[in-house]
């Protein structure tokens, strides 16, 4: 008498076999000597898939997931080696195998990922950080700027008024101060600076020697040109212009108008 499944030689009467363990009822036993065919084939039973095989497989299809791919590989490890001690009773090794390779591909790409995250996320955290509700910032402080030019053009025009011997003013402190007359006061336009903005009024010209200021440029320059705010600026017209790339000079030479 020979085992079903791995042929060993089988002594009358054994209940299983001393190779691969296939259990053999002793009625089996006793009609495969007796040449039984039916019950010989019986004996002999298919190799079952290992589930561990099989669920290293589905873990290692999210293997771009850290504790699914720790799961392919220690499931794997397991279904190898409880198939390699079946001696033939169950298979799934192919399976096993699958899950291991995944399940290793994402413990070796997870990190790549990972340092790719954080490389390209960590400056924009920074930037954050450094310059909080940038988005708010942009939509919000171009107003402001707006808004403090032309109460600047208000102001030169109650000064020229007020002092008609000296026409326009270049000074910030003149026209917004503490203890301007003009129309607009405002202390914290008067240093320069203001919602984000640097300002400033240059190139002064009288139309004759000695005579009054008859004309003025007056620019609002963003602090931080990494907001994308723009730059906007106006002269003794009043009317203003900006540049989309946040400067003063090319919002003079020819910016378009607001």
């Amino acid at each position: 008498m020979f085992c079903g499944r791995c042929g060993n030689p089988l002594q009358t009467g054994n209940s299983f076999c001393n190779v691969c363990g296939l259990t053999i009822p002793a009625a089996q036993a006793s009609a495969a000597n007796a040449g039984s065919v039916e019950h010989w084939q019986e004996i002999f039973a298919e190799p079952k898939t290992d589930n561990k095989a099989i669920a290293s497989l589905v873990f290692g299809c999210f293997f771009f997931l850290l504790p699914s791919a720790l799961l392919a590989i220690i499931l794997g490890h397991l279904s190898l080696s409880e198939i390699r001690k079946s001696a033939g009773r169950m298979k799934g090794r192919g399976q096993a195998v699958a899950g291991l390779v995944l399940g290793y591909l994402g413990i070796s790409v997870i990190p790549i990922l990972f340092v790719a995250i954080v490389v390209t996320v960590l400056p924009a955290i920074r930037s954050n950080r450094a310059y909080p509700n940038a988005h708010v910032q942009t939509g919000t402080r171009e107003p402001y700027a707006i808004s403090s030019i032309r109460a600047i053009n208000t102001s030169e025009i109650g000064f020229q008024i007020a002092h008609p011997e000296i026409g326009y003013s270049c000074k910030l402190d003149e026209l917004v101060g503490p203890d301007a007359m003009y129309g607009w006061r405002d202390p914290e336009l008067a240093n320069g600076q203001k919602d984000g903005y640097v300002f400033v009024i240059r190139n002064c010209q009288s139309g004759k020697p000695s005579g009054p200021k008859t004309k003025y440029q007056i620019t609002a320059v963003p602090i931080n040109k990494q907001l994308g705010l723009r730059a906007f600026c106006s002269d003794e017209s009043g009317n203003l212009r900006y540049d989309a790339s946040g400067s003063g000079e090319k919002c003079q030479k020819n910016g378009p108008p607001l």
